[in-house]
C-alpha cells in the first residue's frame, strides 16, 4: 500500500514538473527589402498555462514591427490566439532599442482560460528595412499556471534566422534568370542561322 502511494505521488510530481517547449516559427525566413512576415512563437507540452511573459531582441537596423493595434498608443505585437487572458500587463515595442516585451495573463476567476497542450503564444509582424542577414532571439520566457507557479521551459530557445535581400536577389532568382538569358541567346541563334540558310 505504502508503495503504491509513493509511486503515484512521483507518478503525479513528473507530471507537475513536465517540461514545456518553445520556439520561433519559421525557424528561418526570407523578406524581400520592404515586404513583411509574420514571425510566431510556439509552445507544446505545456500544462495548465495562465499567464506569459516573453521578452525578445531583433536588429532595428535590419527590421522593424508593424503595430498590431494602431488605436493604442506605442508599438504592440498580436496575441497568437492559444491563451485568452483578462490582463494585458505589457506589450510593449522599443523600436530603437531592437526589443520587446509580452506579459498577460488570465484572471483567477477565469480558469476555463486556462490552457495546456499546444498553440502560438504571439504573432510578430515584421517589416525589412535593410540587407542583411540577422536573428530574432528569445532574451527570456516566463510561462506561469493558475496558482502563479513557474512552468517548466527548455532550456534553449533557438533564434529565429531572418534573410533579408532586396527583391531579385536571391540566389534561385539569378538561377532562373540566367536560363532564361541562355534561352533567349540560344532563339537568336537559331533565327540567325535560319536567315543565313535561307541566304545562301
Amino acid at each position: 500500500m505504502i508503495i503504491g502511494v509513493l509511486f503515484l505521488f512521483l507518478e503525479n510530481a513528473v507530471f507537475a514538473q513536465q517540461t514545456a517547449q518553445v520556439w520561433f516559427e519559421p525557424g528561418e525566413m526570407d523578406l524581400a527589402l520592404g515586404a513583411e512576415g509574420v514571425l510566431e512563437v510556439h509552445v507544446r507540452d505545456v500544462q495548465q498555462l495562465a499567464g506569459i511573459e516573453l521578452h525578445i531582441a531583433f536588429d532595428p537596423n535590419v527590421l522593424t514591427v508593424v503595430d498590431a493595434d494602431p488605436g493604442r498608443e506605442g508599438v504592440q505585437i498580436q496575441n497568437g490566439g492559444f491563451l485568452t487572458p483578462e490582463f494585458v500587463i505589457r506589450n510593449e515595442v522599443l523600436i530603437e532599442e531592437g526589443t520587446l516585451t509580452y506579459s498577460v495573463a488570465c484572471g483567477s476567476p477565469l480558469e476555463e482560460n486556462v490552457v495546456s497542450g499546444a498553440g502560438v503564444l504571439a504573432k510578430i509582424p515584421f517589416r525589412a528595412v535593410s540587407d542583411g542577414k540577422t536573428l530574432v532571439e528569445m532574451q527570456s520566457v516566463l510561462l506561469a499556471n493558475k496558482s502563479g507557479e513557474q512552468i517548466p521551459v527548455e532550456e534553449e530557445v533557438r533564434p529565429a534566422v531572418v534573410n533579408v535581400g532586396r527583391p531579385g536577389s536571391y540566389p534561385e532568382v539569378w538561377v532562373v534568370i540566367g536560363l532564361v538569358a541562355v534561352l533567349v541567346v540560344a532563339g537568336l541563334v537559331v533565327v540567325l542561322w535560319r536567315a543565313v540558310r535561307d541566304a545562301a
